[in-house]
C-alpha cells in the first residue's frame, strides 16, 4: 500500500509543481481584474458540474467494491452516468437560451464566448470526474498520476500560449481549464476502455438505487459550493474584480496544501472503506492515522506560510496584498482535510444527511460573515469568513461522526494546534511583518506544534507511524 500511495501521490505532486510554476507566469501576464473574472467562471463551472452529477459520482464510488466483475462495473458506470447525461443536456440548453444574461453576469460584458465556454467546460468537466473516479477506484496509481500530470501540463501550456499569442485576458485561463479536462477525459477513457466500452448497458432498478444513495449528497454539495464559491460571488457583488483577483491569487499560494489534501483523500477514501468492511471493530486504526496525518498537515501548513513572502515576490507587485490575505486561507484545506479524517463515521454508517447538516451550518456562517466583512475588508473579509465557515464544517462533521461511530481521535491535541496556527495568522494579518519576521514567526509556530505532538512521550510521531496495523495496511496488501 505504501508503494501505491507513493504512485498515487506522484502525479498529484508533479501537477502541483507545474501549477506553482504556472501561477506566477499567469499573474505576470494577467492583471488582477482578469484573474478575478477567471476565478468567478471556475466557481460557476464547479457549481454546474455538481448540479449535473446529482451525487451519481458518490454512488459509483460507494458501490464500486460491491461489483463481482468488470461487466458489473461497466453496468454500474453507465447506470451512474444515465441521470447526469440527461441533466447535462437540460443545463446546456438553459445556458444557451440565456447566453446573453449569463455573459453579462460573469464578466459584465456582452461577450457570448464566455457562455459557450461555460457550456463546453461543464459537459467535459462532469465526464472527466467519472473518468478520474474509474481510474482511482481501480487503484491504478500510475494511470491516476498520468491523468493529473497531463491535465496540469496541458493547462500550463494553454494559458501561456493563449496569453502570449492571442490575448492576455481571462480567456487564457478559461481555455486552459477546458483543454485540461478534455485531455484528461480522453486519456482516462482510453486507460479504462474495457469499462467504458463496448456495451452501454443500464439497469433502471440500479439507477433508482443510485439516486436514492446519491441524492442526499446534492444539497450537501450545493451547500459546500456556498463554502467554496460564495466568497467569489460576494466579492464580485460587494467589491471589485481586482479584489477577487487578489483573493484568488492568495488561494493559489495554498496550492501545496490543496494538493496534499487531494492526494490524501484520493488515497484515504478507498483505504478506509476497505478497512471498515474487513475489520469494523478496529477503531484505533483511524485514530492513529488521524494523529499522524494531522501532525504532517500542521507542519506542512506552517511551511507554506513561512515561504509565502517568496512566492508573493514571484506573483508581481499588483498582487502584493495577497500576502496578508493568504494566512486565513491556510485553514480552508486544513479544516477540509481534518474533517475527512474525523468525519468518516458518517460514510461508514451511510448517514449522509449529517454531511448536509454540517454543510448547512458552515454555509450559514459563510453567508453571514461574507455579507458583514467583505464590504469593509474586501478580500481579507472573504478569507476570514471562509476560514470560520470551514471550521464550522469540521466541527459539526466531527461531532455527528462521533455520535454515529465513536473513534478516540486526539481532538484536544488538534484543537490546541489550531489555536497556535490561528494566533500566528492573526498576528501576521494585524502587524503585517516583513518577509524575514513573517517567516520567523511561522517557524516558532511550527516548533510549538511539534512540541505539542510529542509532549509526554519521546518520538511519539514515529511510534504512531510504526503502529503495526498501519504498517500492515501499507506493506502487506496485494499488488496495485
Amino acid at each position: 500500500m505504501f508503494k501505491f500511495f507513493l504512485k498515487l501521490s506522484f502525479g498529484t505532486w508533479v501537477s502541483m509543481v507545474v501549477s506553482l510554476v504556472t501561477v506566477p507566469i499567469t499573474t505576470r501576464l494577467l492583471m488582477p481584474q482578469e484573474f478575478g473574472k477567471s476565478a468567478l467562471f471556475t466557481v460557476v463551472v464547479a457549481l454546474l458540474i455538481r448540479l449535473v452529477l446529482l451525487g451519481a459520482d458518490q454512488s459509483f464510488v460507494r458501490k464500486y467494491f460491491e461489483q463481482p466483475s468488470r461487466q458489473g462495473l461497466r453496468k454500474l458506470l453507465w447506470s451512474s452516468l444515465f441521470t447526469p447525461l440527461t441533466l447535462a443536456f437540460v443545463v446546456l440548453l438553459l445556458i444557451y437560451a440565456f447566453r446573453t444574461e449569463v455573459a453579462n453576469y460573469l464578466i459584465e460584458e456582452n461577450d457570448l464566448r464566455v457562455a459557450y465556454m461555460l457550456m463546453a467546460t461543464t459537459f467535459v468537466g462532469f465526464l472527466d470526474t467519472f473518468s478520474i473516479n474509474v481510474v482511482r477506484m481501480a487503484k491504478k496509481a500510475k494511470a491516476f498520476s498520468a491523468l493529473n500530470i497531463v491535465r496540469a501540463i496541458i493547462q500550463m501550456s494553454a494559458v501561456i500560449s493563449y496569453a502570449i499569442w492571442i490575448e492576455p485576458s481571462f480567456y487564457a485561463v478559461l481555455v486552459s481549464v477546458f483543454l485540461g479536462h478534455l485531455c484528461s477525459l480522453i486519456l482516462g477513457i482510453w486507460l479504462e476502455q474495457d469499462i467504458w466500452f463496448p456495451n452501454f448497458r443500464v439497469d433502471f432498478q440500479e439507477i433508482k438505487e443510485l439516486l436514492t444513495f446519491g441524492m442526499p449528497y446534492v444539497p450537501t454539495f450545493l451547500l459546500i459550493w456556498l463554502l467554496q464559491g460564495m466568497d467569489s460571488v460576494a466579492l464580485k457583488e460587494y467589491s471589485t474584480f481586482e479584489q477577487l483577483g487578489i483573493y484568488n491569487a492568495a488561494f493559489k499560494l495554498v496550492a501545496l496544501l490543496n494538493v496534499a489534501k487531494a492526494s490524501f483523500i484520493d488515497f484515504w477514501i478507498p483505504v478506509s472503506l476497505e478497512h471498515f468492511e474487513k475489520n469494523r471493530d478496529d477503531r484505533r486504526f483511524y485514530a492513529r492515522i488521524s494523529f499522524l496525518v494531522s501532525f504532517i498537515t500542521f507542519i506542512l501548513s506552517t511551511a507554506v506560510l513561512a515561504t509565502a513572502p517568496f512566492f508573493i515576490y514571484l506573483l508581481g507587485s499588483e498582487y502584493r496584498d495577497s500576502l496578508y490575505v493568504m494566512p486565513f486561507l491556510i485553514f480552508v484545506p486544513l479544516f477540509n482535510l481534518l474533517s475527512e479524517l474525523t468525519g468518516r463515521g458518517i460514510g461508514f454508517m451511510k448517514r449522509t444527511k449529517y454531511n448536509l447538516y454540517s454543510a448547512f451550518w458552515a454555509a450559514l456562517v459563510n453567508l453571514i460573515l461574507n455579507f458583514l466583512l467583505i464590504p469593509i475588508l474586501g478580500a481579507l473579509g472573504a478569507a476570514i469568513g471562509t476560514a470560520a465557515a470551514y471550521f464550522a464544517f469540521f466541527y459539526f462533521k466531527t461531532y455527528y461522526s462521533q455520535v454515529l461511530f465513536k473513534i478516540p481521535f486526539p481532538l484536544n491535541l488538534i484543537f490546541s494546534s489550531l489555536a497556535v496556527v490561528l494566533f500566528t495568522c492573526t498576528s501576521i494579518v494585524v502587524f503585517r511583518p516583513s518577509g524575514f519576521l513573517f517567516s520567523v514567526s511561522v517557524s516558532l509556530c511550527s516548533t510549538a506544534i511539534f512540541i505539542l505532538y510529542n509532549k509526554g512521550r519521546r518520538n511519539k510521531v514515529l511510534s504512531i507511524l510504526l503502529y503495526r496495523p498501519i504498517m500492515n495496511h501499507f506493506f502487506n496488501t496485494s499488488k496495485t
